[in-house]
């Protein structure tokens, strides 16, 4: 299970489990990488997106499963 937030530019992960190995992105819609960051022994995770507004896809994946969310930054 997987829980995204956007507050404030920020967008915070939540995951259901300690993931040993993975890695975040955030996208917009031409695919291109506005924030990355991997994930190591953790549960949560915050990712700082300054001067970014609109639409955004955060891909989260861990034990070869991947997790793709659409949300909308603010």
């Amino acid at each position: 299970m997987l829980l995204i937030n956007s507050i404030n530019h920020n967008i915070f992960i939540t995951l259901d489990r300690i993931v040993p190995n993975g890695s975040i992105r955030v996208v917009d819609k031409n695919h291109q990488i506005l924030a990355s960051r991997h994930i190591r022994n953790s549960n949560f995770e915050k990712l700082s997106l300054n001067n970014i507004t609109g639409n955004v896809t955060v891909i989260v994946e861990y034990n070869e499963l991947t997790y793709s969310r659409n949300i909308y930054v603010h």
